[in-house]
């Protein structure tokens, strides 16, 4: 079996979950720029280190962000990761 490179891997996973799902233009442009943001090609050398440190790129100062709306896009950016994660180790989650 041929390893898929990140780029590869993430079209054809937007693509099934634009066919599974329906989901939105902007919700597969969102997911594409998060999945975008790991920046790597070989997603099985990423740890958990490496997420926790592009998701601290989302954090806001109180001074910036009184209002800490910054956390909704912290948690989106965590399930979109997770559904993605999911779908690379069972590729048909959507189909069961």
């Amino acid at each position: 079996m041929q390893v898929l490179g990140l780029e590869t891997k993430l079209e054809e996973y937007l693509l099934d979950m634009k066919r599974d799902i329906n989901a939105s233009e902007n919700y597969t442009e969102l997911t594409r720029r998060a999945i975008k943001k790991l920046g790597i090609v070989d997603y099985k050398s990423l740890t958990r280190f490496d997420i926790i440190k592009i998701l601290d790129t989302l954090r806001k100062s109180e001074e910036s962000d009184p209002l800490h709306k910054w956390i909704g896009t912290y948690n989106l950016y965590i399930v979109i990761l997770k559904r993605f994660f999911k779908w690379m180790v069972i590729p048909n989650v959507w189909k069961i």
